[in-house]
């Protein structure tokens, strides 16, 4: 009798256990869902780098099938539905606003509240681009491959991308802000 008590407390105890791993699993995919959405840059494409283009039903699905593609590092989703796995972070050149599109890195970096000093980082420079503010700029750098320090003017809002911490030489500036990436 009491070996039968036990196997029916211990079925229980199973069942009960086994009942809290499906909410475990969907709490695990929410979590990971979550955190791939704060990765999704809107209305930004990162051309070129391309390692094949697929049509997906939804941009999950384009992260998906980048996480699971060998060297796919980033990829755009564009509102026809095309996904494109690229081999670099942040394609071939970087980030660049373009309406339709929504791009990611696989593993990213999202911006920091602080936003730099009063300061240009002059020399080094990967490339330059247009933003829409001074946030966009840092995570256009966070985006970028090699992209360690970045330069915004906010007088015409471009963007200047750096491949050195503080540039090549360093100048105090009302017009400029500029950050190091950690």
């Amino acid at each position: 009798f009491t070996t039968l008590l036990y196997t029916i407390k211990f079925e229980r105890s199973m069942m009960s256990t086994m009942m809290y791993v499906p909410v475990l699993i969907l709490l695990a995919f929410v979590q990971q869902s979550v955190q791939q959405k704060q990765c999704y840059r809107q209305d930004v494409n990162f051309g070129g780098a391309d390692i094949k283009s697929t049509w997906e039903h939804t941009v999950d699905r384009c992260f998906t099938k980048c996480r699971y593609t060998a060297g796919c590092r980033s990829f755009t989703y564009r509102s026809d539905k095309m996904c494109f796995l690229k081999n670099k972070k942040g394609g071939a050149a970087g980030p660049n606003v373009l309406s339709g599109h929504i791009s990611a890195n696989i593993q990213c970096q999202n911006v920091d509240a602080f936003w730099g000093e009063a300061a240009n980082f002059g020399g080094a420079d990967i490339r330059h681009t247009k933003v829409n503010s001074a946030a966009q700029c840092e995570q256009f750098c966070r985006d970028t491959e090699a992209c360690k320090s970045v330069t915004y003017a906010s007088r015409d809002k471009t963007c200047y991308l750096k491949n050195r911490i503080n540039g090549v030489n360093r100048y105090r500036s009302s017009v400029y802000r500029s950050k190091n990436m950690n």
